[in-house]
């Protein structure tokens, strides 16, 4: 009964213990997310149509392939570990802690990081890597999620003296950086980063108890307790943001500004020397002799002469 029990609650990812671990060597444990309020639902909800995107630790492909389905996007794939790369344009074999692939990644118009920034040795400075390649490019969109750390589960089980890893989840064994809302904008924006739109996301309860009415019950009802306190009852975090222009780029953008200006100015002056006619003078008045005014005789003073 109880290894019954304790198989379970590491299913759950509540628990991590190795001799109840039978997933496969090489066998990923993360699946997509895309039928219920998900950080994969609401990336594919915010990537527009016909849009490049960079999917940045994109594991089994999922999101490349449904995007290519139904947005007709496409989608570059980067991870550590091979994928299948069917629905991408490309695939680039790279581990992110080595800092962001070598691709120009300011041409991208959407960079996904689902659930992908607390598996980095340094998340803050990969993303200050990031935010120097997307300052070339004010309108690209960094969609990033990642786990709650103050969940109130998670909360619930530090007061009870537990912090168990799991498989998966927000205690994830592979996870080097737990985030709160807090902490998580204040990495983003540190790293040169606006956020544009931030929320909460329930658990992912249709994937542990399955896709049933009680699980999508506690779905809508994890929904509206995250709009009490999102801090609390949230399970992961959902950012929306862009890139704030650095310095370099700023004074670039002024350099390239000024000489526009510069060149539009001697454009126009040379346009006005062209256009000038000169003042036509007189013939008299050119060899400077003016021609006598003769006055015209007045109708009263013909009378009197005659």
């Amino acid at each position: 009964m109880l290894a019954t029990i304790t198989a379970r609650l590491q299913a759950l990812g509540l628990l991590y213990d190795p001799k109840f671990d039978c997933v496969p060597p090489g066998h990923s444990v993360y699946q997509p997310k895309l039928t219920y309020k998900s950080p994969h639902s609401l990336a594919l909800q915010y990537v527009r149509p016909n849009a490049s995107v960079l999917d940045l630790g994109c594991a089994g492909g999922y999101m490349a392939r449904v995007l290519h389905e139904e947005k007709n996007c496409s989608v570059t794939g980067v991870d550590a570990f091979p994928a299948d790369a069917a629905g991408m344009t490309r695939f680039l074999l790279h581990d992110l802690n080595a800092g962001p692939p070598p691709v120009p990644v300011e041409k991208f118009d959407h960079i996904l990081m689902l659930d992908v920034v607390e598996h980095l040795v340094q998340p803050e400075r990969f993303l200050e890597q990031l935010r120097q390649a997307l300052a070339l490019n004010p309108e690209a969109e960094l969609i990033l999620s990642t786990g709650n750390v103050g969940f109130f589960v998670t909360r619930l089980m530090l007061l009870a003296g537990q912090f168990n890893y799991g498989k998966r989840g927000i205690l994830d064994l592979t996870h080097t950086r737990l985030f709160t809302f807090a902490s998580l904008r204040r990495a983003l924006e540190q790293s040169g980063f606006a956020i544009t739109e931030i929320g909460g996301v329930p658990g992912p309860f249709p994937l542990a108890l399955g896709d049933n009415l009680f699980a999508r019950a506690l779905t809508r009802i994890n929904s509206a307790l995250i709009f009490l306190s999102r801090g609390l009852f949230s399970y992961q975090i959902m950012v929306r943001a862009r890139a704030l222009p650095t310095l370099e780029t700023l004074l670039d953008r002024a350099e390239i500004h000024s000489a526009f200006r510069l060149s539009l100015l001697e454009l126009g002056s040379h346009v006005g020397e062209s256009q000038s006619v000169p003042k036509t003078t007189h013939p008299a008045e050119a060899g400077g002799v003016r021609e006598p005014v003769v006055p015209v005789p007045h109708e009263n003073q013909d009378a009197r002469v005659k």
